[in-house]
């Protein structure tokens, strides 16, 4: 073999050898971007879920309200009741304010009751939420611990 031939052989070989680690290179830049990605997305769910969960305890058809003061973290226990039993919230104004989700609101003191909110289960996986609040019953005048419990559906 020719000393030129050698050189070319080096140089190839050389070569490849830089490309694989380009190529090695771009992979781990593409798996990071891909988790870098996830995370962000994972986030976006959740602020969602949070603006949810926000707007739900804001509804005027569910907040605690005397003599036109609202309790913040509020909800009046017989609205929920007549909410979960008229099926108000399956409306399509509802649907657009709350999108594939699925909401529950229970009372865990004195004894456990839950209500089903809203109901729309559209996607393959959910996402749970909960939130803390107080259930105020008007007639009795007293106030239980509840939570919020909001499914978020994803594709």
């Amino acid at each position: 073999m020719k000393k030129s031939q050698i050189q070319i052989g080096e140089t190839i070989a050389i070569m490849l050898v830089f490309a694989v680690l380009v190529g090695l290179g771009f992979a781990f830049y593409v798996r990071i971007s891909k988790i870098s990605l996830q995370k962000e997305l994972l986030e976006l769910e959740e602020q969602r879920a949070i603006q949810k969960v926000q707007s739900i305890i804001n509804l005027p058809e569910l907040i605690c309200s005397s003599e036109r003061v609202i309790s913040e973290n509020c909800i009046d226990l017989y609205k929920i009741k007549a909410a979960s039993e008229k099926k108000i919230f399956q409306k399509l104004y509802y649907q657009g304010v709350f999108g594939s989700s699925s909401i529950n609101v229970t009372q865990l003191t004195p004894a456990e009751e839950e209500w089903e909110i809203y109901s729309n289960p559209k996607g393959v996986s959910a996402s749970a939420f909960y939130l803390p609040v107080v259930i105020h019953d008007p007639i009795e005048n007293t106030n239980n611990f509840g939570l919020i419990k909001i499914l978020i559906y994803t594709k």
